[in-house]
């Protein structure tokens, strides 16, 4: 199964994790992201947003992206920030459920 929300171009006869009832999967994902200090000047931060835009309509990045299994999803600052936050709990709580990691006091 694939943990996207659709199946993958490159593999169309593998169904994804919410057509075989696992939909609970589909937030376990590879990802990466451009992370930047909090009192980064709002003209660095401008020019990174536009830069990142820019990226996202970029052809060939987007071929190459494509070349290596990933799925691109640019997204605002506070999505991203809110997105990483949900990575982070749900892999805490997997560690814990799986006493890979201690749970907190």
């Amino acid at each position: 199964m694939v943990t996207t929300e659709k199946r993958l171009d490159q593999f169309p006869d593998v169904p994804t994790a919410r057509e075989l009832g696992y939909e609970q999967m589909e937030t376990i994902v590879g990802w990466s992201a451009i992370l930047a200090p909090r009192d980064l000047p709002q003209g660095v931060h401008a020019k990174l947003t536009d830069a990142m835009k820019t990226i996202a309509k970029d052809k060939q990045w987007l071929s190459m992206t494509a070349q290596t299994g990933s799925i691109p999803h640019i997204t605002s600052s506070e999505k991203t920030r809110e997105f990483m936050r949900e990575q982070f709990d749900l892999y805490r709580s997997l560690g814990e459920s799986l006493n890979i990691i201690d749970k907190p006091n």
